[in-house]
């Protein structure tokens, strides 16, 4: 078993994964280049989810990491995650088509899926305005919810360090370094060298930096994410909703979480979060129209996140480059987070893969180019 284990990154992911290896037995180390969970996981929609998660085995997995968010909090405590399911209703014959497309696929796969009623909807959501003709079918995830990402994050770096790990914060790695082929440790901005048998790369959007000091190419395709978190108050939602006009949950303090994809395409990884943004005021007017509580209420913080997103969009969890260096990248780390982090520790520690795994093996992209290689 290797003994010496440096995690890069404090999200979601890194977080589960080093808490889990500390409590294996390994000596960890969690680095991150600023605060946990303040990366992706703390600036993304962050809804614990499988409707939409496909082929089967993605979505298998998906659901495997919604429960043990269970799991996580009753072992942690914290309130962080937050059930309460998932409301989804779309505007136009085209989308309605694909919803029941989606639902009756979700239903034969044994999901927690099914249809309500405009009244059915009301009692989930009595501050919640529609219209019924807009709303002629509406689909319900009972199972599903929302994770405050930052306070995550911090729950598990507390956790790591109760664990007998150490965590590190605003610590940019800079170098993998390797002896013969193996890696031996990584080196930070501030020039702090770090010792390791293993080094776990959970670098989210910047996993293909960080995994090319190790030797490794991991094909990325991120896109990037604008959200609008409105001031506090009574709150207006119990849950998520997805509704044509806006995408909305709750938060902490009676806040609402606030999203609408036209807006993604308005930010640049050169914008700076600012509740002046366009989208912002329009994220706010849209979801004053759903929730008529939030008339009144301002912007109290924008969020721009990069989602980091594996070339064929799928995750890319595994060995690769040089020895003793693993990667763990996916879209879906808030969902997947704590149930990678269980397996892929046992991975780790144990030195026995998890067939679980095997679809999303990083390797899958070099052999690809391979294959294109020798054809042509």
């Amino acid at each position: 078993m290797a003994t010496e284990i440096v995690v890069i990154g404090a999200g979601a992911i890194g977080g589960s994964t080093a808490l889990r290896l500390a409590q294996g037995g390994a000596r960890v180390t969690l680095l991150d280049a600023g605060q946990p969970g303040y990366g992706t996981s703390g600036s993304s929609f962050a809804w614990t989810n499988s409707c939409g998660k496909t082929p089967r085995h993605y979505h298998d997995l998906n659901v495997e990491g919604m429960r043990e968010h269970g799991v996580l909090t009753q072992e942690l405590g914290g309130d962080w995650y937050h059930p309460g399911g998932n409301v989804e209703w779309k505007a136009t014959d085209e989308a309605r088509w694909a919803l029941r497309v989606k639902v009756e696929r979700l239903i034969e796969w044994g999901y927690n899926a099914r249809w309500i009623g405009q009244d059915e909807l009301r009692e989930l959501e009595p501050g919640l305005r529609f219209d019924p003709d807009e709303a002629r079918e509406i689909a319900f995830y009972p199972e599903e919810g929302w994770v405050n990402g930052r306070a995550l994050g911090r729950g598990l770096a507390a956790a790591v360090e109760r664990a007998s790990g150490t965590v590190l914060l605003g610590q940019r790695v800079t170098a993998i370094e390797t002896a013969g082929g193996t890696v031996s440790g990584v080196v930070t901005e501030g020039g702090q060298r770090v010792a390791a048998d293993v080094v776990v790369t959970c670098a989210g959007p910047r996993t293909d930096t960080v995994a090319r000091m190790a030797g490794a190419d991991i094909p990325m395709a991120n896109t990037l994410g604008l959200l609008a978190l409105t001031g506090g108050g009574e709150p207006v939602t119990h849950r998520v909703i997805h509704a044509p006009a806006c995408h909305v949950h709750p938060y902490d303090n009676g806040a609402a979480m606030l999203h609408i994809e036209q807006y993604d395409h308005s930010v640049t990884r050169d914008t700076v979060p600012d509740v002046s943004l366009e989208g912002c005021d329009a994220m706010l007017a849209a979801a004053a129209g759903l929730f008529p509580a939030l008339v009144g209420r301002s912007v109290a913080e924008a969020r721009i996140g990069e989602r980091p997103i594996p070339k064929d969009g799928l995750p890319a969890v595994g060995k690769i480059g040089a020895d003793g260096h693993y990667v763990v990248v996916t879209h879906s780390g808030i969902t997947l987070g704590p149930i990678l982090g269980r397996i892929v520790a046992s991975e780790i520690l144990t030195g026995t893969s998890d067939p679980r795994l095997e679809p999303f093996r990083p390797d899958r992209f070099q052999k690809v180019a391979a294959a294109v290689s020798i054809s042509a």
